[in-house]
């Protein structure tokens, strides 16, 4: 499994969903989190790229993060790691 770290800063937002960027030089500690990617999410669950775009639209993962306008599809590690813990996924 991996992870990524990055800044979450003023990258700014499209449509609601948090615009992130690859933090350059070394981020502040508070400004970096750890995310899991879609493929990441499909191999802990065994399910497809739908599902858990399903998943998400139906309120059973929270929000995304998207890097970029047309980028790549980001959950925060901690809050899939909490609901996982209580039971919701």
């Amino acid at each position: 499994m991996n992870t990524t770290d990055i800044n979450i800063g003023m990258a700014g937002f499209r449509g609601g969903v948090p615009i992130v960027e690859i933090a350059s030089g070394e981020p502040k500690p508070e400004s970096k989190c750890k995310v899991y990617t879609v493929a990441d999410l499909e191999e802990m669950f065994g399910v497809t790229r739908c599902t858990i775009l399903r998943w998400e639209a139906k309120g059973k993962l929270p929000k995304r993060i998207q890097f970029g306008f047309r980028g790549k599809v980001l959950f925060k590690r901690e809050l899939i790691d909490a609901m996982i813990e209580r039971g919701e996924i």
